[in-house]
């Protein structure tokens, strides 16, 4: 059960790259207000929903988080929204703090 549940989080994340790359090519035909709020969207909201996607996904497939980010980056994870993924895919998200462990980050920070 639980592997066929990070099957559909595949096909989320999947999902997730197609409507970037969909929401890109339609940046290039458009202009204006318009162009910059395509921008933002795919930038911002959809990245982001990628990322934690990613993130839970990396956990539940027990691959460290070493292998998954950069040590290079700055970006604030959003664990609220990784831990729901992660609770929605069958996962325990109590041991979503040991998994990140590698940084430097409290264990309350990650609640």
């Amino acid at each position: 059960m639980k592997n066929e549940r990070i099957r559909h989080l595949k096909i989320k994340i999947v999902n997730l790259a197609d409507e970037a790359r969909t929401i890109r090519a339609e940046e290039l035909k458009t202009s204006g207000q318009a162009r910059n709020d395509l921008h933002d969207h795919r930038v911002h909201r959809v990245r982001d929903a990628a990322r934690a996607n990613l993130l839970a996904y990396a956990f539940l497939r027990e691959v460290p988080y070493e292998l998954v980010e950069s040590p290079n980056t700055t970006k604030e994870i959003d664990w609220p929204r990784v831990r729901k993924i992660v609770r929605t895919f069958g996962g325990d998200d109590e041991l979503l703090a040991e998994w990140y462990l590698g940084k430097d980050l409290p264990v309350e920070a990650v609640g």
